[in-house]
């Protein structure tokens, strides 16, 4: 009701300015004219009613509107940026903050590569002008490093948009990016374990195919092929026949750089590997993840043995005798 009086009161101000004008006074209009005046004045007043109530449940609509959109940005499933031409963050949704654990405050303004793992930084930088430019159909796949130095891995789309802007001239649109970022962490995850175990195998059909006619050639690759599928950084072979007294075949490389036995032994007694002997009795293999629990190195290893932190025994019987 404020904007129609407002109105009214300026169509009076209006009136009165002309009748000062005309110099017109109240014996020069008629009683008819007067009455038309009148009618004419309440159907302008009750048409701005009905303008400013339709103006009113306009806004509401828009206010609505406004307030799902912004519901469904930021609790939507997925992370939501809005990048300029350079790749900052000028807008970023409640799922992108929750997924790298950091405040809205915190990363607006900042580019998107300053999230980003360093091996996929520069994969990016690269690309990320031609995917601005041109989005549809395009994607790509980053590591983004989240609170406590974990990764979360994502796919990256994009669409083009225009956002209103306020410059000296006035409003105005701007190009910008709209990101969608899905989180692929358990699917990369899944593919590096997969690729590991293929891996595995193929070393294994690998030693399987091996020829035998050098034992030292074979023993060598048995270890390495070991040292690799374990992700060791040491590995050392031996053999026994009578359970009581075990040979050093080989050993890798780190091991002749890293050990600093005084009086190294190429057959040691089993009594003095104790931190094996559960391995050789039960034929199963036996992983120790804190060797430190036992000292600075293993039970009855000697002297400037090389440091272990975590020992995988594994037994492998052959004929009558074992390798290690």
């Amino acid at each position: 009701m404020k904007d129609v009086t407002t109105q009214l009161q300026q169509l009076r101000d209006k009136a009165e300015a002309l009748i000062d004008k005309r110099q017109l006074s109240p014996e020069d209009v008629s009683e008819e004219s007067l009455s038309r005046i009148w009618h004419e004045l309440k159907v302008h007043q009750i048409e701005l009613e009905l303008q400013n109530e339709e103006l009113r449940k306009a806004q509401q609509t828009l206010s609505i509107s406004r307030d799902r959109f912004a519901m469904l940005f930021h609790q939507a499933p997925v992370g939501y940026l809005v990048l300029n031409p350079d790749g900052l963050i000028l807008e970023a949704n409640e799922t992108f903050c929750r997924m790298i654990g950091a405040e809205a405050g915190t990363i607006l303004s900042r580019g998107l590569n300053d999230f980003l793992i360093d091996e996929d930084k520069g994969t990016f930088l690269a690309r990320y002008r031609a995917f601005y430019n041109t989005p549809d159909e395009k994607s790509m796949e980053l590591g983004i490093r989240v609170t406590g130095d974990a990764v979360r891995y994502v796919r990256m789309s994009g669409t083009r948009m225009q956002q209103p802007s306020a410059g000296p001239t006035g409003k105005s649109l701007e190009e910008r990016l709209l990101v969608t970022l899905i989180d692929i962490t358990d699917l990369v995850l899944a593919q590096k374990t997969l690729n590991a175990h293929l891996g595995h195998v193929q070393a294994m059909l690998a030693l399987l195919q091996h020829p035998l006619d050098n034992s030292k050639d074979f023993l060598e690759m048995v270890l390495q092929t070991g040292i690799s599928i374990t992700e060791s950084r040491y590995g050392i072979l031996m053999h026994g026949w009578d359970g009581r007294r075990f040979m050093v075949s080989a050993w890798s490389q780190e091991v002749s750089g890293d050990c600093r036995i005084a009086d190294a032994q190429a057959s040691v007694d089993l009594h003095n590997l104790d931190i094996v002997r559960e391995s050789l009795h039960t034929r199963e293999p036996v992983v120790y993840n804190d060797t430190g629990r036992l000292g600075e190195r293993p039970a009855h290893f000697p002297p400037g043995h090389i440091p272990l932190q975590r020992l995988l025994c594994y037994p492998s019987a052959a004929g009558q005798g074992r390798v290690f």
